[in-house]
């Protein structure tokens, strides 16, 4: 444990975080008792982070001297992180700042939450520019022009259209029924109408032909058409004389048209596929190649979904049973797909005729 007598203590011995709860410690503070660092690292922070213990407590302790020399006797506070992130991009690169500033927003947090700390300035800045991102206040803060850039990332407010009441309401009532109601995109028809003055003294079908017209490919003009239809039905619910919006079958058959075309991969073309991802070369990583490689005979074979493979377990493959468990995939539903012999033995995978075999 660090003492008041040690130089290294010394120096960094006031961070202006507050040190209530701590008066018992004659020693050392907040600030320069090892076991304050330790705390978060044994009780909260995850172990399998690639980051160990002594880096973590370096990162930890850097951030708190140059709160102490900033900001003596108060705490941290938004101009100070701010001061701080740009000081970390001058003698580091954007990416090692952005991981320092999501471990030291952890680090706040815990602090928060164990009442040392009135708030997390780096949380106030997500809570204000509407971002779940911490890399992306930390890109917004160390640019050219971060007043800009924050306030850019904040956009427009969340419904604020003369139809965002109705907007909220619709969206709302569609989730309660459970219905997967993605709200982004009725958000978006929302940040179009506050864009529009005048939006509010013209009808409702003029407003979404105009956006839809705004759309780069025919699939989104029928995805706004769309929004802009179910709006409609939802305000005919309130005022029974709204027009409603019909839809666009020329917009349906050029999206037909343009639809991507399924290709079936011949015998030799998954050959030399599955044989390219054998030889992908990956010295820092050797488990990648053979990770790919079994990825795509999943896909091939068993015919499972991107998003099916990714989430696949250890324990979802029964060799036993020549069985695998797919969990809670598309419509929530989970199933079983039986399995070839050969697949179900890993060595089977690597043999030349494994594919025409199981084809």
């Amino acid at each position: 444990m660090m003492t008041a007598a040690n130089p290294r203590g010394a120096a960094g011995a006031d961070t202006g975080l507050p040190k209530s709860g701590h008066s018992a410690n004659p020693q050392g503070s907040p600030a320069t008792d090892r076991a304050f660092f330790e705390m978060p690292l044994h009780g909260h922070w995850p172990r399998d982070s690639p980051f160990s213990r002594r880096p973590y407590e370096s990162v930890l302790r850097r951030f708190q001297r140059f709160v102490g020399a900033r900001a003596p006797g108060r705490p941290a506070n938004v101009e100070t992180v701010e001061a701080w992130l740009r000081e970390r991009v001058k003698t580091s690169s954007l990416c090692m700042a952005i991981r320092r500033a999501q471990l030291v927003s952890r680090f706040l947090d815990w602090l928060v939450n164990g009442g040392r700390l009135p708030v997390n300035p780096i949380s106030e800045l997500r809570k204000e520019s509407r971002r779940n991102s911490t890399a992306a206040i930390v890109r917004a803060v160390v640019g050219s022009e971060p007043m800009a850039a924050l306030q850019k990332l904040r956009g427009l407010p969340r419904f604020g259209s003369h139809l965002g009441q109705a907007i909220r309401e619709h969206v709302e009532r569609m989730q309660n029924l459970g219905f997967r109601y993605d709200e982004k995109r009725f958000r978006r028809f929302d940040e179009f109408l506050q864009t529009r003055p005048g939006a509010e003294i013209q009808p409702l079908h003029v407003r979404v032909r105009e956006y839809a017209t705004l759309a780069s490919s025919p699939a989104v003009v029928m995805e706004r058409l769309k929004v802009g239809r179910a709006l409609a039905r939802s305000l005919r619910r309130v005022d029974p004389e709204s027009q409603p919006l019909e839809p666009d079958p020329m917009v349906a058959r050029e999206v037909l048209r343009r639809r991507r075309k399924p290709y079936i991969f011949t015998i030799e073309e998954i050959r030399r596929l599955l044989s390219a991802a054998l030889k992908f070369p990956s010295p820092n990583a050797p488990l990648r190649p053979i990770t790919s490689y079994t990825m795509l005979v999943l896909a091939y074979c068993a015919g499972l979904r991107m998003g099916e493979i990714v989430g696949l377990c250890v324990g979802d493959v029964r060799r036993t049973e020549e069985l695998i468990e797919i969990r809670e995939t598309k419509f929530f539903k989970s199933r079983r797909l039986p399995l070839a012999q050969a697949f179900s033995n890993p060595r089977m995978i690597l043999k030349p005729g494994f594919v025409s075999n199981t084809r």
